[in-house]
């Protein structure tokens, strides 16, 4: 390959991992949101919420971490996709889709042993969260 063709092709890589680190940057912020209000639960209520759903703190706090770097970095990878609504909404149910299935994998384990019940929920929470979340990254984006 000619030194052209290189060098656009580490351009391009370097705005994808540009995108990419924007979309952990944006998850980041969400993700420390959700571990404090978890954490605030705990400190007020106590176990009682966790023990209800067979969760520790430390479980739900991973679950949240995890599931919201995929999602960011997800979000990342479409970014160039953003401009237009149906990117932005495409993305928003692509990271419902890893949330909803993280958070639900957490309580009921592997998606294999899943009742009808979880798998609607993820459906409903896919779509419906999507949507909103699809929303404000359109905004965010052409504002």
């Amino acid at each position: 390959m000619n030194s052209k063709g290189s060098q656009k092709n580490v351009k391009l890589a370097r705005s994808k991992l540009a995108d990419i680190r924007w979309g952990l940057r944006g998850s980041l912020v969400v993700t420390g949101i959700y571990c404090g209000w978890v954490i605030a639960v705990r400190a007020i209520v106590g176990d009682r919420p966790f023990t209800a759903n067979s969760v520790s703190l430390g479980t739900v706090v991973l679950t949240y971490a995890v599931v919201g770097m995929m999602a960011g970095a997800l979000v990342g990878v479409m970014r160039p996709f953003l401009k237009w609504r149906a990117g932005a909404y495409a993305a928003g149910v692509s990271t419902g889709l890893i949330l909803s299935m993280g958070i639900i994998a957490s309580v009921k384990g592997y998606p294999s042993t899943w009742d009808r019940g979880s798998w609607i929920a993820v459906l409903v929470v896919s779509i419906a969260a999507g949507f909103v979340v699809g929303d404000a990254i359109w905004k965010r984006q052409n504002a």
